[in-house]
């Protein structure tokens, strides 16, 4: 892997300056760089603007496309260009100056490099310092139990943010589902890339600040939790993608199935003990439900 191989991609919607050091960022760590805006405001569409050089292509959708498209989009960019790599990023990601020089180090190190699919770095999470837990088989290969990353390891799912995705093996497998529109995307396509074989290496030389929704710390009854504080949309969404893939992925990897139906029910109690909009919440949770059943996918209108 060379830095001419690696094409990096920023979704956008309604962005803030975050945006200029995220960019910055990775500009001069790759060869090019594609920002896919999904409709956003005109103070957001400033900002990109003032971006613009020979390295940076601005793919502007006129509404809000979701998640897997934006990244679809810039996939088949950098395959037409050539590129070996794609590096996705948030819009308010910013990664380490020597990120990619640490990533061609592991993988020019790693034997069977046909196997690998994605490599990701480590992170914590921007709200509260907590280093992230990966989900790992346990020893007797049946269940899940979530670890921190010593070293590098191999775990079943991560982040789309910071990662990098092997372009002919995300091309192979069809890439992102556009059809989730967002949440679990991510999930997703790590369950299919593992449905055929293919590995995800993450390492811990690399430790990448991600703000996994509005995570604060609360303590009940002497237990710590740390509720996302989602909104009510992105509950529906969650939820919905979550009961569609378990109906596609329970029998294909049945401890994945239960590991995440008790993450699911551990993230009502949160709601239930500690977010605001309980109810208008679980009102979304429950539509959200009922549609992942039906198969009605997509924008919730």
């Amino acid at each position: 892997m060379m830095m001419n191989e690696v094409c990096a991609v920023i979704v956008t919607y309604n962005c803030d300056e975050t945006i200029i050091k995220g960019y910055k960022s990775i500009k001069n760590q790759v060869k090019h760089t594609v920002i896919v805006d999904n409709g956003s405001n005109k103070e957001s569409l400033k900002r990109l603007t003032s971006l613009k050089n020979d390295k940076l292509t601005i793919i502007y959708n006129q509404d809000n496309l979701g998640i897997g498209k934006a990244l679809n989009l810039a996939m088949d960019f950098a395959v037409k260009n050539n590129f070996r790599w794609l590096l996705t990023m948030d819009q308010d990601s910013i990664l380490p100056e020597n990120f990619i020089d640490v990533f061609q180090e592991i993988y020019t190190n790693i034997k069977n490099k046909q196997e690998i699919a994605i490599l990701a770095p480590d992170y914590f999470d921007g709200n509260t310092g907590e280093r992230a837990k990966f989900l790992m088989k346990t020893s007797n290969n049946f269940f899940y139990r979530r670890k921190t990353c010593e070293g590098l390891i191999e775990p079943l799912i991560v982040i789309q943010s910071g990662s990098l995705f092997n372009l002919a093996v995300l091309k192979k497998v069809g890439g992102f589902r556009e059809d989730l529109f967002i949440d679990y995307v991510d999930n997703e396509i790590c369950l299919r890339l593992n449905q055929e074989g293919y590995k995800i290496v993450v390492t811990d030389k690399i430790k990448m600040k991600h703000h996994l929704g509005n995570r604060n710390k609360k303590v009940f009854l002497g237990y710590t939790f740390y509720p996302t504080n989602y909104s009510p949309i992105r509950k529906y969404y969650n939820a919905r993608n979550r009961i569609y893939l378990y109906k596609e992925y329970a029998k294909k990897n049945f401890p994945w199935f239960i590991y995440d139906v008790t993450a699911f029910l551990y993230d009502l109690l949160r709601v239930a003990l500690f977010e605001d909009e309980k109810i208008n919440k679980f009102k979304y949770i429950l539509k959200g439900i009922k549609d992942g059943f039906q198969n009605k996918l997509g924008r919730f209108n």
